[in-house]
């Protein structure tokens, strides 16, 4: 190991915030690392940001070298267990996650060729498998984005017109047959539960302030509809609520 990059680790320094600062791509500094050798023009920067002296940084300052080369391709341990496949999703902290997909779908994985990871989506309260694309040079800069894995599995052409949902709630059960194709306004119906701020107790259920009664509103075509009777008793109105999201919203009814 040399002297740049046991400075890197005593510091935690983001080799990519580095990188932009001498205006050099991160692939640079971590062939610097990986061949012990960071060339003359750059020296008297890094001297200067890490106040040492420029030979320290090209210094050996042991034997052990921590250099991991980015992983990159379809790194995801799986395991067949017949009709399905469990594929590990790595995460930095925390236990790694497990997604389930069938196993006739793990060939396209494989041959697409890229690591999936899970992340945390606090509007369900839990965690979706996604994976990085390049999404190409915009004003001269690489940009990147994210694919999930229902949309990959579900919606290949990825027509942002398409949503796709789990229909059991489990965002990590992407068999086919849990994942389902909708408009944006179905998606948006089939909801696990009533919104955060909702003081009923009952998904679509308000109370109405000039009756001082209980209400039923629907979103239908994008516009608030109110359904239904005034009710007095708010247990009665949740169970009518979910009476109408049957009518209405047929199988994107979703819970209360």
């Amino acid at each position: 190991m040399i002297g740049l990059q046991n400075l890197i680790i005593k510091k935690n320094i983001k080799v990519i915030q580095l990188a932009k600062e001498l205006g050099i791509k991160p692939e640079r500094i971590w062939d610097w690392i990986k061949n012990n050798r960071i060339p003359e023009k750059h020296l008297n920067m890094l001297a200067e940001k890490f106040n040492v002296k420029k030979e320290y940084l090209n210094k050996k300052v042991n034997d052990i070298s921590t250099y991991k080369p980015k992983q990159t391709g379809f790194c995801n341990k799986y395991i067949v267990e017949g009709n399905i496949t469990k594929i590990i999703l790595n995460r930095r902290k925390g236990k790694d996650l497990v997604t389930v997909i069938d196993t006739e779908d793990l060939q396209k994985l494989i041959e697409y060729n890229h690591t999936w990871y899970a992340s945390y989506h606090d509007k369900v309260k839990g965690y979706y498998a996604h994976t990085t694309i390049s999404l190409g040079k915009i004003n001269g800069k690489n940009k990147y984005g994210a694919i999930s894995l229902q949309v990959f599995l579900a919606n290949p052409e990825q027509d942002k017109k398409i949503r796709v949902d789990h229909q059991n709630y489990k965002t990590l059960d992407n068999r086919k047959k849990n994942l389902r194709t909708s408009l944006h306004e179905e998606n948006s119906k089939h909801r696990n539960g009533k919104n955060k701020n909702n003081k009923s107790g009952y998904r679509n259920v308000i109370l109405d302030k000039k009756s001082g009664k209980y209400i039923i509103m629907l979103c239908i075509n994008y516009k608030r509809f109110r359904v239904g009777k005034y009710y007095e008793d708010v247990d009665e109105a949740g169970r009518d609520a979910e009476m109408y999201r049957k009518q209405y919203y047929g199988e994107f009814a979703g819970r209360n």
